[in-house]
Order: structure tokens, then C-alpha cells, then sequence
């Protein structure tokens, strides 16, 4: 299971929901994050790769806690494009699902800043859960 977060309350809100799905199936974890800021004009942004780690844990211990180590990783993905880091991700690792949230954004709004949701749904390799921020 790939489970997805921008650290963002909408992707805050999927992951006791993936926690709950892996304990119940006993799945294995991958927990990433999307680094748009690992790379800044071809050279690496000192410290944003380690603070997002730092972060990736934090939710692990908190959410995961569970869990063995073996059981849930967690990465920081290079940056670019964030469905297509996650959809390769996924076919790398042989998921079965991926989860992540979503900030439900509609029309015009959607339509000009795209929908990373959307496009995993549509390119991933696997099953995809969508957990919509209550929010919304």
C-alpha cells in the first residue's frame, strides 16, 4: 500500500484511514511525499528533503504506531510530477492500493491547477482510495 501526503490537513485526514486498512490486512506501508522543493534549479534545496523526513516519521509513529518498521517505510519522492512519482512508485513496489487525500477542489479552480487525485486515479497501477477533507 502507498499511502500519500502533502502534509496538508486534506492528506492529514487519509492517513488514520490507510492505518486502519493496512492493520486490518496486515499490508506493508509505503508512506511518501512529493518533493517539489528537493530540486531547485537543477541543485538540491539544503534541508527540505530532511524536514520532510522528519515529518514522514512523525506521521508513521503517530498513525502507524502499530506497525513494525519493516512494515511501513517512508520515502521523499523527487519532485516534478506528483501523480506520475506516485503511479511509479506504486508499479515499483508492487502496490495494491494507494492512498491519498484529496482537497475537492471543482471547476474552473480544478481545471487550471490539475488534480493530483484524478491523476493517479487514472494512471495507477492499482486500486486507488480517495479520502475527500471533511472540509469539503
Amino acid at each position: 500500500m502507498v499511502v500519500c501526503t502533502d502534509f496538508s490537513p486534506c492528506s492529514e485526514e487519509a492517513l488514520p484511514r490507510a492505518a486502519e486498512l493496512a492493520k486490518l490486512d496486515d499490508a506493508r506501508v509505503l508512506l511518501v511525499n512529493v518533493s517539489h522543493q528537493s530540486v531547485k534549479h537543477g541543485v538540491p534545496a539544503a534541508g527540505w528533503d530532511e524536514g520532510a523526513r522528519r515529518k514522514l516519521l512523525a506521521a508513521r509513529r503517530k498513525y502507524f504506531g502499530g506497525l513494525s518498521d519493516n512494515e511501513v517505510q517512508y520515502d521523499v519522492l523527487p519532485g516534478g510530477d506528483s501523480a506520475a512519482a506516485i503511479c511509479d512508485v506504486a508499479r515499483k513496489n508492487g502496490a495494491s492500493l494507494i492512498v491519498m487525500g484529496s482537497h475537492g477542489r471543482t471547476g474552473v479552480v480544478r481545471q487550471l491547477l490539475g488534480s493530483v487525485a484524478e491523476n493517479v486515479v487514472r494512471h495507477a497501477p492499482c486500486s486507488v482510495m480517495v479520502v475527500r477533507s471533511s472540509s469539503d
